[in-house]
């Protein structure tokens, strides 16, 4: 599946300009290229990101996008862009919450780590994912 996968991305990178369906493919393309390689191209999904972003702009791409900086080692881009989004549009965005988690383990951050961990794992509708979120959240506690 994933050759013909690429095959079909291999096809559609000879359109004229990248649709958002297109951008999307790739940067699971990267993702996917982890099972052979071992290693993530952060790079490469941070530039895919950033087309993205500009070709089809949403709450999800951009919290993936810092979700991307973060692994990309880029953790104030990261924070950076979570703080220029809609603060009211994120209340109930799960997403958001894990990656804000994410960002917030420093030591000094640990209060707003476990909060973040709460309401992500409390906005989550899936059993395996919130046990996953509490578990990150208890490994905070002293």
């Amino acid at each position: 599946m994933i050759e013909r996968a690429e095959a079909l991305l291999k096809r559609a990178s000879g359109f004229v300009t990248p649709g958002r369906f297109q951008i999307e493919a790739a940067i699971q393309s990267v993702h996917a290229d982890r099972a052979g390689s071992g290693v993530t191209n952060w790079e490469a999904i941070l530039r895919l990101y950033e087309a993205l972003s500009k070709v089809a702009p949403s709450l999800g791409g951009a919290v993936a996008q810092a979700a991307a900086l973060t692994l990309a080692g880029k953790p104030q881009e990261a924070r950076r862009r979570l703080d220029a989004l809609p603060q009211e549009r994120l209340k109930h965005y799960q997403p958001y919450w894990a990656v804000r988690a994410t960002l917030s383990q420093a030591p000094e951050e640990k209060t707003a780590a476990r909060h973040a961990f709460m309401v992500a794992a409390g906005l989550s509708s899936d059993p395996a994912e919130r046990r996953y979120l509490l578990a990150k959240r208890a490994a905070l506690d002293p």
